[in-house]
């Protein structure tokens, strides 16, 4: 006995398909605690943006206290050593990369950023502003 049809035609499946994998981004970004990007590619996501430099400060703020933690946590006759002198260079090394992140200017949400228009500023061409997107 043949099986019953799901779906029409090939476009149909393909359609079905094409909505369980948006379904399954969906969820996997909602299970991150990531807002979601927007519908159109070309309007800026800074919501997102943010987030995602937010989890990256954490992420290095993090392997940074462990490897403090370790380091602390060693023999002063381990810190002399080379494996020592070489996690010290790491942990040092960490310090400019948090302060690159922190220096981010975290006016991208409320202006229009670099090379996008406010709706206001004068220097934008007639009609070229995004207004309060993201």
């Amino acid at each position: 006995m043949p099986q019953q049809r799901r779906h029409a035609d090939h476009a149909a499946r393909q359609r079905a398909y094409r909505a369980r994998q948006a379904d399954a981004r969906a969820t996997e970004q909602q299970a991150q605690g990531l807002p979601p990007a927007p519908s159109l590619p070309t309007i800026p996501s800074r919501a997102r943006w943010q987030a995602l430099l937010a989890r990256a400060r954490l992420a290095v703020d993090t392997v940074r206290e462990e490897a403090q933690r370790y380091y602390d946590d060693r023999s002063e006759h381990w810190q002399d050593g080379d494996r020592g002198a070489l996690l010290s260079e790491y942990l040092e090394a960490l310090e400019p990369v948090l302060a690159a992140l922190d220096d981010l200017p975290p006016a991208l949400a409320a202006r229009g950023g670099p090379g996008i228009c406010a709706p206001a500023s004068s220097a934008c061409p007639q009609g070229v502003g995004l207004g309060r997107l993201g």
